[in-house]
């Protein structure tokens, strides 16, 4: 796929400022389609506070985001986390604490980013036995952490994380730097992305020394590439583990220590340029003689002449050499669990596609999925900033066209290399943008966040419904922070002795709105007469407008089927009318009207009703710059399921007086209906279930898997 570079003309041109009205009719049996969980994701780091998880309302909003899976342990710490080390740490949602919280309380799996960074293939298949095995010792190990011993059965497995950060180990995940400063601001390293690309998939080594500039989640500190100690207290010697193993133990200059005496640990940690703080670190005086300390392959024994002090810095650099690439990763981890689904971070760039023998190495050791990072924070800061909110809302229905494109890509290249089957995408992080921490006020915390985030997931929903996008799962970035981070959905207002406070910012309210309309089933009403805007869009300097609708429009039913939602999203500058006519047949109860509203700067307004509803038809004024809900109640359900996938997978069941057996899954949430579409179990996957004190009749299963759902009828007698 050829690369466009696309921005926006800051051209100022009339709005639409018409007040259009917009006809929609509601077909008497929807033809619905399930959504699947695992396009309901989000993501939540393993340094989340429990506090948070118990915080005034969070259980409530979470609920409300209709999570289908949690991506854990989550971004850029996921490429250096050792889960196991984290087990004390029960303040904090580590393992077993995720495990209960989501798993078992809630039925919700997690989606598992093993540790790259600094981690082994063994270690990583390791983890997946402990996970799925179901083994005797891995009962017994899970029983004794968990409290359980069944198999937990999780099935995405991501390999790395940043799609954009090929090889990270501490180096930014906003991208690749081609730049390795030395003392005094000298380039001592210029690695290409090709080398990182290829460094990726197939492993190798690179130095640890010098510094990087601060981007992305970079610090002063951890832009320098080395180790760094600091001490408080007096020792003779120290044995120091390097945080990424391993040490050239082959070459006598493969590590160098600096030891600086009496260092000012409030000016280093106050240090905003990291090529400062490294030079006062590195001086050549610094550096420590080799009859000062040794390695072996994980470990660096010093013992300086004089011995470590209060306010002692060392700083050790190295030849980092024998780590495993993605696809050693990979055969560990399939051959531990053939089941699972593993995904690859690194994106395929034209370069590594032609590097010799990449394409065939790709295919003896292919991923299930490829992951994907999407953020238009390129396109929708600058058009923020500038004030452009029809183009910052634009850009969501621009990115999901992307998508698309890349779908057709791997399905080109699948075809072209030879691989088992077309590798679906997996947005394991998605969002208007990236922003850690955003001046305060800032648009990403108004009603542009929530045009985006609600328009996105719709219209992703939408395509990969239509199998235009091949679209495994889809996690939001993020689900809970505290401070200034905008682009998360549930934010904490932590207290001093007292219980923290969850809130919904306006990303968390959009896509709230989004899953009470479309979080189980979706349809496509009739839509005629829509209004129209005019934005002003760029590639390069060939500048142009577009004509978009100025509404997007999507239509939800829930499975008793007494539910019947539209989203509709006001992209526009001007306020739109809004007509909904309702079949004749059907016995409305009430209407549920939210409409989430906001100017051109970060405050944004939820306002809604609730009232009996007679008739046939509703009018209904969409405010400029909105989010809205329309929800009818129904007396009597619509007699309509959801369909599957196209061509599922059979289930096979088998059904004994009292229960019903499953005979050839071994994974998945499981779901069963009754022909109202009333929902009579959800839980997550068990060989066998009760159906004791239920009604004689008919019931239809569903077994939700990563990729498909599965649907098989019974009966009860």
């Amino acid at each position: 796929m050829h690369k466009i570079s696309f921005v926006v003309l800051w051209t100022a041109l009339s709005a639409a400022w018409l007040h259009g009205q917009v006809q929609i009719t509601l077909p008497a049996v929807p033809d619905t389609q399930a959504v699947r969980p695992f396009w309901q994701g989000y993501n939540q780091a393993a340094t989340t506070q429990m506090d948070w998880m118990r915080a005034v309302n969070a259980p409530a909003y979470i609920s409300g985001l209709k999570p289908g899976i949690i991506r854990w342990p989550f971004g850029n710490r996921a490429n250096n986390y050792r889960w196991q080390a984290h087990l004390q740490d029960t303040q904090l949602l580590n393992f077993p604490n995720a495990i209960d919280y989501y798993w078992k309380q809630r039925s919700v799996p997690l989606q598992m980013v093993v540790n790259f960074g600094n981690g082994t293939p063994s270690e990583a298949a390791e983890w997946v036995r402990f996970c799925n095995d179901t083994t005797p010792p891995y009962r017994a190990a899970r029983d004794s952490l968990l409290g359980d011993a069944a198999a937990l059965r999780f099935q995405l497995w991501e390999i790395g994380n940043e799609s954009t950060d090929p090889w990270t180990y501490a180096w930014s995940w906003l991208g690749h730097q081609d730049a390795v400063f030395g003392y005094q601001g000298v380039v001592i390293d210029s690695p290409t992305r090709l080398h990182a690309d290829s460094l990726y998939y197939y492993g190798g080594s690179l130095w640890r020394r010098g510094w990087v500039e601060v981007i992305g989640g970079l610090t002063p500190i951890t832009a320098i590439l080395g180790h760094l100690k600091a001490y408080t207290a007096s020792r003779n010697a120290d044995t120091i583990a390097v945080a990424f193993p391993f040490l050239d133990t082959s070459d006598p200059a493969g590590v160098r220590v600096y030891l600086t005496r009496n260092v000012d640990f409030q000016w280093a940690q106050q240090q905003t340029n990291p090529g400062a703080l490294y030079d006062s670190i590195a001086r050549p005086a610094n550096l420590l003689p080799a009859g000062d300390y040794s390695w072996d392959s994980v470990r660096v024994f010093l013992h300086p002449v004089g011995g470590l002090q209060p306010y002692d810095v060392v700083l050790i650099e190295y030849h980092s050499v024998g780590h495993a690439g993605a696809f050693a990763f990979r055969d560990a981890m399939k051959a531990a669990d053939p089941t699972i689904k593993v995904g690859y971070t690194v994106k395929i760039t034209p370069e590594l596609s032609a590097l010799p023998g990449f394409a065939a190495d790709f295919a003896a050791h292919p991923p299930d999925f490829m992951v994907v990072h999407q953020y238009a924070s390129k396109l929708t800061k600058p058009m923020l900033d500038s004030g452009y909110y029809r183009p910052a809302a634009y850009t969501a229905q621009f990115k999901v066209g992307q998508l698309k494109s890349l779908s057709r890509e791997w399905e080109d290249r699948s075809a072209q290399w030879g691989l088992p089957d077309t590798l679906p995408l997996s947005l394991t992080e998605w969002n208007i943008a990236l922003c850690d921490d955003c001046p305060n006020p800032h648009p990403f915390d108004g009603i542009a966040g929530g045009l985006y985030v609600a328009d996105f997931w719709a219209r992703m929903v939408q395509e990969a419904l239509r199998d235009s996008l091949h679209l495994l799962a889809a996690d939001h970035f993020g689900l809970m922070a505290t401070g200034n981070n905008f682009i998360h959905l549930i934010h904490i207002r932590e207290s001093n002795g007292g219980p923290d406070t969850a809130y919904l910012g306006a990303e968390g309210i959009a896509m709230t709105l989004t899953m009470a309309a479309l979080g189980e089933a979706v349809f496509a009403p009739q839509v005629s007469t829509m209004p129209s805007m005019t934005i002003p869009w760029g590639e390069k300097n060939n500048w142009t407008t577009l004509t978009v609708d100025a509404l997007t429009i999507y239509g939800g039913m829930a499975q008793n089927g007494k539910t019947i939602s539209l989203l509709l999203i006001n992209r526009d500058t001007a306020a739109h009318s809004a007509t909904i006519h309702i079949p004749i047949g059907w016995q409305a109860d009430s209407l549920l009207t939210a409409s989430l509203t906001g100017a051109t700067n970060h405050r944004v307004t939820l306002a809604q009703n609730k009232a009996a509803f007679t008739g046939t038809s509703h009018t209904w004024t969409l405010p400029a710059y909105s989010v809205n809900l329309w929800q009818l109640s129904l007396s009597s359900p619509v007699t309509s399921l959801p369909r599957t996938r196209p061509h599922p997978a059979p289930l096979r069941i088998a059904t004994e007086p009292g229960r019903v057996r499953i005979l050839n899954d071994r994974s998945g949430i499981l779901r069963v209906f009754n022909m109202q579409g009333q929902e009579i179990l959800h839980r997550r996957y068990t060989d066998d279930f009760s159906t004791a004190g239920w009604p004689t009749g008919p019931y239809l299963i569903q077994l939700i898997s990563p990729d498909e759902v599965r649907t098989a009828r019974f009966f009860r007698q």
